[in-house]
């Protein structure tokens, strides 16, 4: 009988028998590179081959090698019929003796890595094996402080452990302490190396609790699946007596050429107070989405740093009193994304920030986001193009203020609410503070905002746009004196006119609006007080009249729920040749149409001999100044105290007018219309 050894050792540590003699070490076959495998593989006889081969399935089936490494081995070829090898190892889809030697050589690097430690600002390392606790002294003292164990399970789940020496020997007193009982200041990490071949990256996992001490017991499982477009990452934590605050770690680096990291990413939670156990599920891909629990509640710090991104991409999240239960979705759609949250219990603050970041509004990489006491349920809906909506149900967000920018730190002015959107050459920002909010919702074109806060602060809107450096600029800019509940604020210039919309519950004390939107210079416009309802509406043709009358000078109609006192310039350039005012007009209901037509004969064409005008207040008082004008024409009035009307309808021709509806006209007023420099005494031939 052949006495040779019929056993490797790999470098790792590993012993594979070929026999079923007892062998001592020094008649191993030390297997380190292809040359020793392939003359270790030489010697056997294909029984000691198929015997071999079955002995590495057992050692791979404990720790399902075979699943983790198959990605970086060769593809399995056809086997012959009598390949002893091919058809032992069919099962774990290895393939060939060339797979087997592949895997021979795989195994050492991918069952050694390291653990490394620091504490007190001293550093230290200590090799290990997968699945087998290492004991390690980390203080120095020459006797072992912790066990630490890497453990593969499946080809998805990789679980750390690492435990005090003294509680995991259940020890107290003396014994215990000097066994691993006392304050332990401890950051750890298991690191090891990627095993494909040409991949020089080392992956770590660990904790870090120099702040205070190190737990009893720790356990992180960490479960990865899923394809290249979508992908799952679920860490389940277990501790046992940890200190006031622990911060999980986990990344990817390579090493520089003076040993230290240079990391490619790198993941820091911190939790406090520790939770005894928690879980966090991730899902990446088209929908991005976050569940996480945990036994009690906590405030959690989470750091992610993406070196490898160009620049790099940073995000923090600051989570005050994380609820035992969270859940945080993002999908995206063709138009826009939404963003679900809902949680177990209101939250206290959520803080995020990210530098690196594009995609969300125009040319942003920067996000600040603060929400402050969050309830359990909201959903957030945000565009390309700026246009958003966030929904709190029937509960109210306390606080939460947004910036999205490329560089720029602009905010909403201090003790106001309100947004600001920048989107011009140069500067892309999106920013935003609400307080107690229930919904707010925002639409670019045409404009439109609609909140409901139940705060009470002032609101400031300002939204500027420019899409090249030769084009104009448009801006808007509104101020609220305070936030009514179910505010609504339009603009919309559709159909040839101009038409300002606001919806509130109630009474608001002023309204200050300026735009230079569409084809005018500038528009100015206030109110106080502001009603609850109120629509202002100008236009140069029958637009904005409702008594279906001829208007082809101009209409203009403003509708309050209560008397409302309203200042407002029009213009379309600086010089304003066409141009609406409205000076000190106290209104009510008014709703007019002027319509300057002319008769012809043999003699020619008398402009402002026919025409019409309707007037009506539905018997409300107006007072105040009234102006419209352009090169064609120019309306001039003044409506003095007492003025009322209800309709009245005023129509000449040749002149000689005919009247109907009712009218009582007041102290200095006056209704003036020019045409080619003709001015027509309109109040006092016709309307009065």
């Amino acid at each position: 009988m052949d006495a040779t050894p019929r056993f490797l050792r790999l470098t790792a540590g590993f012993v594979v028998a070929a026999s079923a003699s007892a062998l001592s070490a020094s008649q191993a076959t030390y297997v380190s590179t292809p040359e020793d495998a392939q003359q270790a593989f030489s010697s056997l006889n294909g029984s000691e081959q198929a015997q071999l081969s079955e002995q590495l399935s057992g050692l791979l089936g404990q720790v399902d090698f075979a699943g983790l490494l198959e990605p970086f081995l060769p593809q399995p070829q056809a086997q012959a019929e009598d390949d002893l090898l091919g058809d032992t190892l069919d099962p774990l889809g290895l393939g060939a003796v060339n797979d087997l030697l592949d895997l021979v050589l795989l195994l050492p690097g991918a069952l050694n890595y390291t653990w490394e430690y620091e504490m007190n600002g001293q550093r230290g390392s200590a090799s290990a094996l997968l699945n087998l606790p290492t004991p390690i002294d980390v203080d120095g003292n020459g006797l072992p402080d912790i066990t630490a164990t890497l453990s593969i399970s499946g080809t998805n789940q990789v679980t750390m452990t690492v435990d005090r020496l003294g509680a995991r020997l259940g020890l107290r007193g003396l014994l215990g302490s000097v066994l691993g009982n006392n304050p332990l200041p401890l950051k750890i990490e298991a690191v090891i190396a990627d095993p494909r071949s040409e991949s020089d990256a080392l992956f770590a996992l660990g904790y870090d609790a120099s702040a205070n001490s190190a737990p009893e017991q720790f356990s992180a499982a960490v479960n990865l699946s899923g394809a290249l477009d979508s992908s799952q990452i679920g860490v389940n934590l277990t501790t046992k007596s940890p200190g006031d605050s622990l911060t999980l770690l986990a990344g990817q680096f390579s090493r520089a050429s003076d040993g230290e990291r240079e990391p490619s990413q790198e993941l820091a939670m911190s939790l406090s107070p520790v939770p005894a156990r928690a879980n966090v599920d991730v899902t990446l891909g088209d929908q991005i989405a976050v569940a996480l629990g945990a036994t009690q509640r906590s405030t959690a710090d989470i750091l992610f740093v993406n070196h490898a991104s160009q620049p790099a991409q940073v995000v923090t999240a600051l989570i005050e009193q994380l609820p035992t239960s969270l859940n945080l979705s993002l999908a995206e759609n063709q138009s826009d994304r939404v963003l679900s949250y809902s949680g177990s219990s209101d939250v206290d603050l959520i803080h995020i920030t990210a530098d690196g970041v594009g995609g969300l509004f125009g040319n942003t990489s920067q996000v600040d986001l603060e929400l402050a006491q969050i309830p359990t349920d909201m959903s957030l809906s945000f565009g390309s193009s700026g246009d958003f909506d966030l929904d709190l149900g029937d509960d109210n967000l306390g606080r939460i203020e947004a910036l999205l920018t490329n560089g720029p730190d602009v905010r909403v002015p201090a003790g106001m609410d309100g947004v600001t959107l920048l989107e011009i050459p140069g500067t892309s920002v999106l920013t935003a503070r609400i307080s107690g909010l229930k919904r707010v919702t925002a639409q670019q074109a045409p404009l439109a905002l609609a909140l409901d806060s139940v705060a009470g602060n002032p609101l400031r809107v300002e939204l500027r746009e420019q899409p090249s450096a030769s084009a104009k600029q448009t801006y808007t800019i509104a101020e609220l004196s305070s936030i009514q509940r179910h505010t609504e604020i339009s603009i919309d210039e559709s159909g040839g006119a101009q038409r300002i919309r606001y919806r509130a519950d109630d009474a608001a004390s002023s309204l200050s609006f300026s735009t230079n939107a569409g084809d005018r210079h500038q528009m100015t416009a206030s109110a106080a007080p502001v009603a609850s309802s109120i629509d202002i509406c100008a236009a140069g043709g029958t637009a904005c009249t409702t008594s279906g009358k001829s208007a082809n000078t101009g209409s203009f109609r403003v509708i309050t729920s209560q008397p409302v006192n309203l200042n407002l310039r029009d213009c379309d350039t600086v010089s304003c040749g066409n141009e609406l005012r409205l000076t000190n007009l106290s209104i009510r209901h008014l709703d007019l149409a002027i319509n300057i037509s002319e008769n012809c004969t043999i003699f020619g064409c008398i402009t402002g001999s026919k025409g019409s005008i309707w007037l009506d207040t539905d018997n409300y008082n107006l007072t105040g100044g009234f102006r419209s004008r352009s090169s064609d024409f120019n309306v001039n009035g003044f409506f003095g105290s007492g003025f009322r009307t209800n309709n009245r309808y005023v129509s000449w021709n040749n002149f000689i007018p005919s009247k109907s509806g009712s009218i009582s006209c007041g102290s200095g007023t006056f209704l003036d219309v020019t045409v080619i420099g003709i001015t027509i005494d309109v109040s006092g031939l016709y309307l009065c």
